[in-house]
């Protein structure tokens, strides 16, 4: 157990796991990591493998860029800490972060929606396989107004429900979004580019769109 604070009354302090250097090597299996301003810090070609993890009311979840790679599998990210939460962000040119099978909650303790879920931006790569999405003001949000194509998100099986907006598309980021569910109308795409969209949709009785 990796708690940032001294106290479950927080608030959230302090940077729980740093990994960094192309020789970092880091494998976290089981527990949990709580009421840190960031949970996990992974940068500059460190190589990261977390499973079965549970992240509480952390400012930030994990904090990734600077050409590493991280593997999250069924992780559960639950409990934000306030509205400004970012649960994961994805940056940098060679950046990949792999997600499977992982349950985001965007609600806080007293059970109100908030928070980003991921956000991926500044030609960072992020492939999701499974799990589901929920209860987050923005659920999966893709590059900032300035990305171009190299900013890419890879969706397969995932579901997002319950968001105020379960994808926000900026620039002309890539996205992917292929044998998943969300709400069409929740969609805000800026250039359709570079998406494709196969997906089951909320708003029409789950039928592929």
């Amino acid at each position: 157990t990796i708690s940032g604070a001294s106290s479950i009354a927080g608030p959230a302090a302090n940077t729980g796991i740093l990994a960094t250097g192309s020789n970092a090597r880091f494998v976290f299996n089981g527990g949990v990591c709580g009421l840190c301003s960031t949970g996990f810090n992974v940068t500059n070609n460190a190589l990261v493998n977390v499973s079965n993890v549970g992240f509480r009311r952390n400012i930030s979840d994990l904090v990734q860029d600077g050409a590493s790679h991280v593997i999250l599998s069924t992780c559960t990210f639950e409990l934000t800490d306030s509205v400004s939460d970012i649960d994961v962000q994805v940056s940098g040119a060679g950046t990949l972060a792999e997600i499977i099978s992982c349950e985001f909650s965007g609600t806080d303790i007293l059970g109100n929606d908030q928070a980003t879920s991921i956000l991926v931006s500044d030609d960072g790569t992020i492939n999701i396989s499974g799990g589901v999405m929920h209860n987050y003001t923005t659920g999966l949000q893709v590059g900032t107004s300035l990305d171009t194509s190299s900013t890419k998100a890879n969706v397969s099986g995932l579901i997002i429900r319950d968001c105020t907006t379960d994808i926000l598309q900026e620039g002309s980021s890539t996205l992917l979004f292929d044998s998943s569910t969300a709400s069409s109308s929740k969609m805000s795409i800026n250039d359709s580019t570079n998406v494709e969209l196969a997906f089951f949709d909320l708003d029409d009785n789950g039928s592929l769109t």
